[in-house]
């Protein structure tokens, strides 16, 4: 059998691999902190080894220096073509954003699927909502009524909506859901609803 020589640091898949970049995330992070401290950075967060800051664009050529320290003093390189800034209110053209391959205005910008602006979650909801009456319309057209109540329980949309309410918060556009479904529930159940039945 060949064997591989591991040379230095960590390979992958080795179980040291994530305490030995905690270690080096840790000393980072106090250079972090220390920027904190300073007033050049808002919010830090680590999430294994990717990092994601708040900062006023300012601060952006300093932190950009500190991560570029890491490679020297930790072996901690940035890779500059694969950050993304998220920007608002700022001129996108800044000679501070020069550096960074992707740039996107926060009034187009999503997190995790939720939209990150008013104007935004206006925009999707009603989007969202709109593809959920066209499914609840399709619903009512099953041949099983079991089938299709199933459906309009677990499925149609739910989890999704679930999620975009309890990030973006209920908005007047959700009435419009709420009738939606109680029109799909009536008539799969064949008997009026009132506010209290759902």
């Amino acid at each position: 059998a060949d064997s591989i020589q591991s040379q230095s640091g960590a390979q992958q898949g080795d179980p040291f691999g994530p305490l030995l970049f905690s270690l080096v995330a840790a000393v980072a992070n106090a250079d972090l902190q220390r920027l904190s401290a300073e007033a050049l950075l808002k919010v830090h967060a680590w999430y294994l080894d990717d990092l994601w800051l708040i900062a006023p664009i300012s601060s952006v050529p300093t932190i950009i220096a500190t991560a570029t320290s890491w490679e020297r003093s930790l072996g901690l390189q940035l890779n500059i073509s694969k950050c993304e800034v998220y920007t608002h209110g700022t001129d996108m053209t800044n000679p501070s954003l020069s550096a960074f391959q992707e740039v996107f205005h926060l009034s187009k910008s999503h997190l995790l699927g939720a939209p990150l602006t008013t104007e935004q979650t206006i925009v999707q909801t009603r989007k969202h909502l709109h593809s959920m009456e066209q499914l609840l319309e399709r619903v009512c057209e099953l041949e099983s009524t079991q089938t299709a109540f199933a459906i309009l329980r677990f499925c149609a949309a739910f989890p999704s909506a679930v999620f975009l309410a309890r990030c973006v918060g209920i908005t007047p556009t959700w009435t419009d859901f709420d009738a939606a479904v109680r029109r799909t529930a009536q008539q799969l159940m064949a008997c009026p609803l009132d506010a209290q039945a759902l």
